[in-house]
């Protein structure tokens, strides 16, 4: 039915990087901006 062009453990590793990196950006900036609020108080 469906023909793939790259291999099917690639899907699950470039998710799974994918995954990483946006946990990682978000535990970034939710750090920053609890710091900024705790200054302003």
């Amino acid at each position: 039915m469906f023909e793939l062009s790259v291999p099917w453990w690639e899907f699950i590793v470039r998710g799974a990087v994918v995954y990483v990196c946006l946990l990682v950006m978000l535990r970034m900036t939710g750090t920053r901006q609890v710091g900024q609020l705790a200054r302003s108080i």
